[in-house]
């Protein structure tokens, strides 16, 4: 699977980001997507870029994006662990685990679950 970089004008006039987000849903040629960041998606697909490029040509008419592909070992840069195992191996990690509740919450949760004595 080939990872993909899409940059775009978030700011462009007529710029519709739930409109974009659904066309790349649906994109028949993108099996993964991944948005770090405003005005940038990454997107994994087997396809070429040209015929990428001209999938996205339909959604943005004239206005301007740049597309390129990329081998993930060529890449660098400051992102979190989960967008860098995605790139990697195509799936994002689960997220952590949330945390066991400070010991005095668990004793009041515990109390409220009790069984009551009924006299």
């Amino acid at each position: 699977m080939n990872n993909f970089v899409l940059n775009y004008g978030y700011f462009s006039f007529g710029h519709d980001e739930n409109k974009l987000l659904n066309f790349i849903r649906y994109n028949r040629l993108v099996s993964q997507y991944f948005q770090p960041f405003v005005g940038t998606f990454f997107l994994k697909s087997e396809a070429m870029p040209q015929a990428l490029t001209e999938s996205f040509r339909g959604h943005f008419g004239k206005d301007c994006f740049f597309l390129v592909d990329f081998p993930s070992w060529r890449a660098s840069g400051a992102l979190p662990p989960e967008i860098w195992q995605w790139l990697n191996h195509g799936q994002v990690p689960p997220p952590p685990s949330a945390p066991q509740p400070p010991h005095a919450f668990t004793n009041i949760l515990q109390s409220f679950n009790a069984p009551k004595n009924e006299d």
